[in-house]
């Protein structure tokens, strides 16, 4: 092994390392970045074949601790089992090949754990070819996904790795497990690098996920440019196809930002599933013109803790089951999908048949589905804001464009006066599919108030109107039983309210309505008309629009002078209020 000079730049008169650092002491100066990678070694200087047969484990384990920058030449090292080097400055240029994939449990091809400050760059991992799964892995239904790893870098639990880049990294081979992992990580730009090309096979059949390709646990403030996952396959019996597999896998990922990365061929293409509470989960994130085709159930999902994030110009093409999912927990341990913006993203040929059984229901462009065990805790402040669902096959198998099965929370429940909503805005489907689905829909806030039966209003006594029906209510901004005289806004903006009464026949005095906000008369919304025949005596339309905040109550009050009382045939009387910008 030559000698390590620290200081480079400096020569000894005779060209050689061995200079007097007490008299160059003055001229020593701060190395930049690009002088420490200029500054490498090579496997080779350590023992290294670099021939893809010879076992290099030893040598190019020194080499990654040797304080340098290793450039691997281009050239392939083997190595048996994990590699993880107690320190590591940066690796470039080189193929790992591993020898013993299967060997033992918990193999991990390259292991950086707890260390900052390092470069991976034109990096490629080759896991190996034999997909099958040892015994030692047989008592685990996903195969030691948690165990194997093409790549992983890792802090400890609450210690993060920082500072690092990974550019043009590319892992395959088969095998359970995973390409790409980051778990514990902050501060990190990654960009260009690939999973692909992965197998996985059990004796058993396969009953849960056994691939993932680039895998992001407890992560935050990253840089995520360009990344792929293609091809990730798993037994079934009889073939090869994309279930139990995942692509870009996020578990508690906060302020990242993911660009133009794509997957193909994975079941879940880009699976965000955040646990905990409001304070962690998946938050905060924006996910810029990413891609998927060929997904073996979703391309986009959302589950659980996920909230604050931002979703544009994403394309979800050739789904078998949904373009994006918005889904609610299966516990109450963990806080709610919400406040999730879906942005200019397009969905399209979704219930496309790529290698596993169609669903026979679910072939939806977009999708909000409550969890039904806990029908309490569902997506909430979901917006879906210009998309697209379109169908161009030959053969359309995309059934509905845009569904939401979430349960409206409505008063008096805790909640009802809070930016819940999940709304659609501006978007479109083609002439193959229905634009919604589902028992609640999905719409900007609107409530049309109906009833059925009368209700008596005292001589020349203002009084506010139940309306004890609806005829469309997807929001829960209103109660047919508690509270029945108000409507409770969730979503800040400006609203349209309307209402008509119906009185019954009597040719004495006047009639009326007016708007209240939050319990006082709203300014020019009084309309009367006087009672001129012996039928039924409906009054104008009162009309206004309004601004109007979460928590605000609207009503509807009625009026007559007939000289006694007089009822109100609710079935013949409407009350609207409908958000029309914000």
């Amino acid at each position: 092994m030559p000698a390590i000079n620290q200081y480079p730049q400096l020569k000894a008169a005779d060209g050689s390392d061995n200079v007097n650092f007490t008299q160059a002491g003055s001229n020593v100066v701060t190395r930049t970045v690009q002088d420490k990678l200029q500054d490498f070694v090579s496997p080779l200087d350590f023992g290294a074949i670099g021939n893809g047969v010879a076992d290099d484990t030893v040598a190019f384990r020194a080499a990654l601790e040797s304080g340098r920058v290793v450039d691997g030449g281009g050239r392939v090292y083997a190595v048996t089992g994990t590699i993880q080097p107690t320190s590591f400055v940066g690796l470039r240029n080189a193929t790992i090949k591993q020898l013993a994939q299967r060997a033992t449990i918990g193999c991990v091809t390259l292991y950086i754990r707890n260390i900052s400050n390092f470069l991976i760059r034109n990096v490629v991992i080759d896991r190996g070819n034999d997909p099958y799964i040892n015994a030692v892995y047989d008592s685990n239904p996903n195969g030691g996904l948690n165990d194997v790893f093409g790549l992983k870098i890792e802090g400890s639990n609450g210690t993060y790795s920082e500072q690092f880049t990974l550019d043009n990294v590319t892992v395959y081979g088969d095998g359970s497990g995973n390409g790409i992992a980051l778990w514990w990580c902050e501060q990190f730009t990654m960009s260009n690098c690939v999973a692909r090309d992965m197998r996985a096979r059990m004796p058993n059949p396969i009953t849960d996920d056994v691939l993932q390709g680039i895998w992001f646990s407890n992560v935050r403030y990253g840089n995520i440019i360009g990344c792929r996952v293609e091809k990730m396959y798993a037994w079934n019996g009889s073939t090869y196809t994309n279930i139990y597999t995942r692509g870009i896998v996020g578990g508690n990922v906060s302020y990242c930002t993911f660009g133009g990365c794509s997957v193909v061929e994975a079941e879940q293409s880009f699976d965000f599933t955040g646990t905990g509470d409001g304070l962690n989960g998946c938050r905060f994130l924006t996910i810029n013109n990413c891609q998927t085709d060929l997904s073996g159930s979703v391309g986009f999902k959302f589950a659980n803790a996920c909230h604050d994030i931002v979703v544009n110009g994403c394309t979800a093409s050739r789904a078998n089951w949904f373009g994006f999912l918005v889904s609610g927990m299966k516990d109450a341990s963990t806080s709610i999908p919400e406040r999730v913006d879906f942005i200019g993203c397009q969905a399209i040929n979704c219930g496309y048949p790529n290698g596993r059984p169609a669903h026979p229901t679910y072939k939806y462009g977009f999708y909000i589905s409550r969890e039904p065990e806990v029908d309490g805790f569902q997506p909430r402040a979901i917006r879906f804001i210009g998309c697209f669902v379109k169908d161009d096959q030959a053969v359309p198998t995309t059934t509905i464009g845009f569904a939401n099965t979430v349960l409206p929370i409505v008063y008096p429940a805790a909640g009802y006066n809070k930016n819940y909503a999940n709304m659609i805005i501006g978007c479109n489907v083609d002439s193959t599919m229905q634009f919604q689905g589902g028992d609640t829909g999905i719409s900007p806030p609107l409530v049309v108030c109906t009833g059925s039966g009368t209700q008596s209003i005292n001589h020349a006594t203002w009084t506010r109107i139940s309306w004890n029906d609806d005829t469309y209510d997807a929001h829960g901004l209103h109660n047919v039983s508690d509270n029945s005289d108000t409507v409770y806004i969730k979503t800040a903006g400006w609203y349209r309210i309307e209402s008509r009464l119906a009185f019954d026949p009597n040719t004495t005095g006047f009639r009326g309505a007016r708007v209240l906000v939050n319990g006082s008369e709203f300014d020019n919304t009084t309309s009367m008309i006087q009672a001129v025949n012996a039928g039924t005596i409906t009054t104008p339309f009162t009309s206004c629009v309004r601004l109007l905040n979460p928590g605000d109550a609207v009503q509807i009050e009625g009026y007559q002078t007939s000289g006694g009382p007089l009822t109100v045939n609710r079935q013949f009387s409407v009350f609207t209020v409908e958000r029309i910008g914000a």
